[in-house]
């Protein structure tokens, strides 16, 4: 039967109904985006659940106001949820059946809905969540019991894996076709295609920058430029590759305090040193030890005498 794997697995029909949200609210009427609606926030539930939606009317309300935008449709009501229950039984959309809690003497709803009148209001939705469920269910083989489970394993059904004869399984690596793969070119940096794609004309750029940083050669500046091109082409970059620009820079400026630090102790330690030969060339000239003379050149120079 065609619906079967449908039937087995309800907890497609909410995907189905997402992914078809904006064709229903482009091209059905008010009443039939409403009810679409209805079915979407019970199959949430089935999602969630099982088979059966059991939520109360309240709960119900809060889910279909959360959806409703996406179809195009007002927030209601409680009472109105109960309202557009009913015409969805009236159209076979849902089937719902009421069960007695005898341990709480509380009254339960359970919702089912109905592959054939969802088939025929909304195909789009159900072609989407059978073919969902037939990817499902064609994803393994299950064994019959008895005498099968005592055989042994063989190769699944599942075209990413293999078995050998000795029951190991295998995966299937995804083939790389670029052109630096087959010329077994593997640097740590992606593909030029790669870089032409996202960032165009700054493609060379930013690969030369990321190459000196893998080498350990990136400038301060030039970190700040890989933050700045791809911010402009709005990239996101790996935290441990910002962690690294952000050492870089920060290396960078220790480097440039401990010079001008030097550069300071420098300068004070020559004025200090000039300070205490003022104060030597004093002392020695007025004890008479010292004479002022002009050079070949007119500098005024000290003689000790």
């Amino acid at each position: 039967m065609q619906i079967t794997p449908l039937l087995l697995n309800p907890r497609y029909w909410k995907s189905g109904f997402r992914t078809q949200a904006s064709n229903i609210k482009a091209n059905k009427p008010l009443a039939q985006r409403k009810l679409a609606c209805l079915l979407e926030t019970i199959s949430s539930f089935i999602l969630k659940h099982g088979h059966t939606c059991f939520a109360s009317s309240d709960t119900l309300m809060r889910t279909y106001n959360e959806n409703c935008h996406r179809y195009g449709c007002q927030p209601i009501t409680k009472r109105t949820v109960d309202t557009y229950i009913s015409d969805a039984v009236d159209l076979h959309l849902i089937d719902r059946k009421s069960f007695q809690n005898r341990e709480t003497g509380q009254n339960q709803r359970h919702i089912t809905l109905c592959v054939d009148g969802i088939k025929n209001m909304f195909a789009g939705v159900y072609k989407y969540a059978l073919q969902a469920a037939e990817k499902f269910c064609n994803r393994q083989k299950l064994h019959l019991g008895g005498y099968s489970v005592e055989k042994p394993l063989e190769a699944s059904a599942d075209k990413a894996c293999e078995q050998s004869d000795k029951n190991e399984n295998c995966t299937i690596n995804t083939k790389d076709l670029s052109t630096e793969s087959k010329n077994k070119i593997n640097n740590g940096i992606p593909s030029d295609s790669w870089f032409l794609k996202i960032f165009k004309r700054d493609a060379d750029e930013v690969k030369q920058l990321q190459l000196a940083a893998k080498q350990g050669r990136l400038s301060a500046s030039g970190a700040r430029r890989v933050i700045k091109l791809y911010n402009k082409h709005q990239q996101p970059l790996a935290p441990k590759f910002v962690s690294y620009l952000k050492f870089v820079i920060a290396s960078w400026h220790n480097k440039a305090a401990s010079a001008v630090k030097a550069s300071v102790s420098k300068v004070r330690d020559t004025a200090t040193m000039l300070a205490e030969y003022m104060n030597t060339i004093s002392e020695k000239e007025s004890q008479g030890l010292v004479e002022y003379y002009r050079d070949a050149v007119g500098r005024v120079q000290v003689r000790y005498l």
